[in-house]
């Protein structure tokens, strides 16, 4: 029970005077704590412990602060810069996603590099401050990460940049596309994120302004604070079963936030038991062998072709970015959004270093890669081929080595001791002589005869 100025009755029965002992070097007030039996005991110890702060003060303030302990009785400060919160960094209603989809497609189609500050803050959960003092070389496409080391603080006058404890946040598969596209490695890497200059945003105004602008000719976002984007990020986590500490990590919002503000999106996922004994059962064939297909196009159309014919996967369905039929049940970069579902995955994509990201990706999330070879195919006993990869209708592999995620199409032959790297696509009619090396990645085109004086030692 609070009864005055920062004083308390506790549960245990004793009273409790709050104070304030100074201040860190972030300006943060640093508060102290004395307990009495009596509600007046409390208050003058409070008093003697502010008079011991400050020996020099007024002692005809000790009635005063009796009743305002803080009033009269100066406190002893430590040295700290005149900083408050980013304006535009506060917690709000998360959005729904049918306001993330519009969003994106706005992000996507907009040059201005801030559309790339806003959608990382929705789909990795930095805040607007951190977005505002990103640069373009924080952001590390080939290392698959975003580097958080610096947000913008503001005072009176002037927004300036302010350390903050380092994150390394890894990219997801979905945002990696998003970069690319945008070709971030492109911009000098002294430059900001959201300006694309040197400079920082001038104030805090200037993040919502930007995003009014990107969103006024919307409707289903009329209203919509930038504050929602990290949000939304939160709930979108939390509602995939994502633990707190993982969220507060990634976000930089400490769990007891995370907790107070989110807690509605945390739901106690009871099958959750039954993950212990996964691998087992999957070992054991307790568990239905579905079998999910990354790329609905003509290649992917061909895979299901060889899927079905085995008769080994009880149910196929795709995931593709832009493919529409009733068979395609998300995007690509939904795929962890099945791994309960779909043991096993395959990446029906030609180019290799696409199916090479999606590859590493499943086998991240714990999927199977099976290898899929065409009924007419003619494969030698002795030939080792790598998961997740397939061979066509018609092709010939003999005694050699096949890497994993390859592709040989229909009438290709491997000959005998030849040996492909890993993500090789083999295409119609082409040919690997004996005893050749293919090196990891490399597209044989159709007719092409591939031969090495020396063998590749890929696998």
């Amino acid at each position: 029970m609070r009864t005055g100025p920062s004083v308390f009755l506790r549960s245990d029965g004793r009273w409790e005077a709050r104070y304030q002992k100074g201040r860190d070097e972030n300006g943060k007030v640093i508060y102290g704590f004395v307990y009495g039996k009596t509600q007046e005991e409390a208050e003058r110890k409070r008093a003697e412990a502010l008079r011991g702060i400050n020996p020099e003060a007024d002692k005809s303030v000790s009635v005063l602060a009796s009743v305002n302990p803080n009033a009269g009785i100066p406190v002893i400060e430590t040295p700290h810069k005149r900083r408050t919160r980013f304006k535009y960094d506060k917690l709000t209603e998360p959005l729904d996603e049918e306001a993330v989809g519009v969003l994106d497609g706005i992000f996507f189609a907009y040059d201005d590099t801030c559309a790339i500050a806003f959608y990382l803050s929705l789909h990795m959960g930095l805040s607007l401050s951190e977005c505002a003092a990103l640069r373009f070389g924080d952001i590390d496409l080939k290392g698959a990460w975003v580097q958080v080391k610096h947000s913008l603080s503001s005072d009176e006058t002037s927004v300036f940049l302010s350390d903050t404890p380092r994150r390394d946040i890894p990219i997801p598969y979905a945002v990696m596309d998003f970069l690319k596209r945008k070709r971030v490695n492109e911009y000098p890497e002294q430059n900001f994120v959201f300006t694309n200059s040197t400079k920082t945003v001038p104030h805090s105004k200037a993040v919502a302004a930007a995003f009014r602008r990107l969103t006024k000719n919307e409707a289903p976002l009329k209203g919509i604070a930038p504050t929602s984007l990290r949000c939304t990020f939160v709930r979108r986590c939390l509602q995939t079963n994502l633990n707190i500490e993982t969220v507060a990590a990634l976000t930089g919002i400490e769990k007891e936030q995370i907790y107070k503000y989110f807690r509605m999106y945390i739901k106690a996922d009871m099958s959750a038991i039954h993950r212990v004994e996964m691998l087992g059962k999957i070992k054991n064939g307790h568990r239905q062998l579905n079998l999910l297909i990354l790329g609905a196009g003509s290649h992917g159309r061909g895979v299901k072709e060889i899927a079905d014919r085995l008769g080994v996967f009880q149910k196929i369905r795709f995931l593709d970015d832009s493919v529409l039929n009733p068979e395609v049940i998300g995007k690509c970069g939904d795929c962890y959004l099945f791994t309960q579902e779909y043991p096993c995955a395959f990446v029906a994509i030609g180019d290799n270093s696409v199916r090479k990201r999606y590859a590493e990706m499943l086998e991240d999330l714990g999927f199977m890669l099976p290898t899929l070879i065409h009924p007419d195919a003619t494969v030698s006993q002795g030939a080792e081929i790598g998961e997740g990869s397939i061979i066509m209708a018609q092709a010939t592999v003999n005694k050699s080595k096949i890497g994993k995620c390859c592709i040989v199409e229909s009438n290709a032959i491997v000959s005998y001791g030849a040996e492909t790297g890993s993500y090789c696509h083999i295409d119609c009619g082409a040919m690997i002589m004996k005893n050749t090396g293919v090196p990891e990645m490399t597209t044989v085109n159709s007719g092409d005869i591939y031969r090495s004086d020396t063998a590749y030692k890929a696998l």
